[in-house]
C-alpha cells in the first residue's frame, strides 16, 4: 500500500526569492505571452523553482516587485534581448527579452499543493512549484 501524497495547505508563511526572471517577446512576429520563473527557498530550506505564463484573459502571475526598490544594488537587474527562433527558424524583426532580478527579499506566501500564492507590493501573484534548482 502506497502513502497519499501530502496536501498542503493555504497556510501563510515567508519564501525568499533569489531570482526572479521575465520573459517577453516583442516585434513583427511576436506572441501575445509573458513568461515567468522564480527560484525560492522555502520555509524547510527546499529550493523550489515555480513558474507561471500569462496569457490574455488569464491574469494569475506577473512580475514580483521589491518592497524595497530603493534598497535594491544597482546591478541587480540583468537584461538580455536575442533574436526569436521557434523550431529551427528565426523571425525577422522579433526579438525575445529576459530579464532577471536578484535579492529581491522575503515575500508571504500560502501554497495549495504545488500552486504557491505569493503577496508582492502589487497584489497577490499565483506559481506553480515545478521542481527544484
Amino acid at each position: 500500500m502506497s502513502a497519499a501524497a501530502p496536501t498542503f495547505a493555504a497556510k501563510k508563511f515567508v519564501v525568499e526569492v533569489v531570482s526572479f526572471s521575465s520573459q517577453t517577446d516583442s516585434g513583427e512576429h511576436a506572441q501575445a505571452y509573458f513568461g515567468y520563473e522564480a527560484k525560492l527557498v522555502l520555509p524547510d530550506g527546499s529550493h523550489a523553482l515555480a513558474s507561471c505564463g500569462w496569457v490574455p484573459g488569464a491574469i494569475t502571475c506577473g512580475n514580483i516587485e521589491s518592497f524595497h526598490p530603493e534598497k535594491m544594488a544597482p546591478d541587480s537587474k540583468n537584461c538580455v534581448t536575442v533574436p526569436v527562433v521557434r523550431n529551427g527558424q528565426t523571425f525577422p524583426n522579433t526579438f525575445e527579452t529576459t530579464c532577471t532580478v536578484k535579492g529581491l527579499g522575503s515575500y508571504y506566501a500560502t501554497r495549495t499543493n504545488n500552486d504557491l500564492k505569493i503577496s508582492t507590493p502589487s497584489g497577490d501573484l499565483t506559481f506553480h512549484i515545478t521542481g527544484s534548482w
